[in-house]
């Protein structure tokens, strides 16, 4: 079995994206070394099944290992409001609409991709959606910082890291589809999955309403963005989709037990139109399966 590697994908896993140069550097990246980056990810991801290794398990039940009291909210630490709010999103067990007449919902949340621990430079992915059509959706969840200078990680590196999750989840995608099948009775269409980046209204506005100073440095870093995804949509085959959500660290509350991420209610999304003078685009309303 060949041994996996991420120095070998220099655009793929490449975490130096700076706010400085981000302009530019999003319109530097070589679309064709990144498609075969794509695919040579594909032929070379980690694969659990060959390993025994399943996807889902029942250990992942919505519930956090410490109790964790309103008081002691993460309001300061943005990785586990990342991870609460995204169990919180899974609990909701709710259906949001989404392009093409489509619908998606959430099967998953922190799901594994690694088959072995040396698989360096793989996370998991934040959440795992899929449409009423079968089409898996690999989302990208990120927050805001409490701290209003902290924008947290470029939205051309979230685009990536969305990007070399969806290449492993397709070169996978036969043993996802085969425990789907057997978990919620669904079947899986044999096409690349939509990379979504979700993140509340905050994480977007923070990255396009940039200071002076600072918008100079970055450059208008939003067209090259949006050339970029359109690259990739058509030469690799992926759709991608900018959401965002009305939710803020208030809006989370742990349950009765202090174990439970959960939402009051589930919450509308919101299309980012980077290339509009209004940010957010009408609401898409979810409807909860009850």
């Amino acid at each position: 079995m060949e041994v996996f590697s991420p120095d070998r994908f220099k655009i793929l896993f490449n975490k130096k994206w700076d706010t400085t140069g981000l302009a530019e550097a999003t319109a530097q990246i070589d679309r064709e070394l990144l498609l075969r980056e794509f695919t040579e990810l594909r032929r070379t991801a980690p694969r659990r099944g060959e390993r025994e290794k399943t996807y889902f398990s029942d250990k992942r039940n919505g519930s956090i290992s410490t109790p964790q009291r309103k008081d002691d909210s993460p309001a300061g630490d943005r990785n586990r409001f990342e991870e609460h709010l995204a169990m919180a999103l899974w609990g909701l067990n709710a259906s949001w609409p989404c392009g093409g007449g489509e619908s998606f919902r959430l099967l998953d949340y922190q799901f594994p991709l690694k088959s072995a621990q040396g698989d360096k430079g793989i996370g998991k992915i934040d959440l795992l959606g899929l449409t009423n059509r079968g089409r898996l959706i690999v989302i990208e969840l990120k927050v805001a910082s409490r701290s209003p200078t902290n924008r947290g990680e470029t939205p051309v590196s979230t685009l990536l890291q969305g990007l070399r999750y969806a290449a492993i989840v397709y070169a996978n995608l036969t043993s996802i589809a085969c425990e789907i099948r057997q978990r919620f009775d669904n079947s899986i269409l044999d096409v690349p999955p939509t990379v979504q980046i979700l993140a509340p209204k905050l994480w977007w506005e923070r990255w396009t309403n940039l200071a002076d100073s600072t918008r100079r440095n970055a450059g208008a870093w939003e067209p090259e963005f949006i050339r970029l995804i359109r690259d990739i949509e058509e030469q690799i085959g992926i759709t991608i989709e900018c959401l965002a959500l009305d939710v803020d660290y208030g809006d989370l509350e742990y349950g009765t037990d202090y174990r439970s991420p959960c939402l009051a209610r589930a919450h509308a999304i919101f299309p980012v139109l980077l290339d509009q003078a209004q940010l957010f685009g009408p609401a898409l309303i979810p409807v909860e399966q009850g």
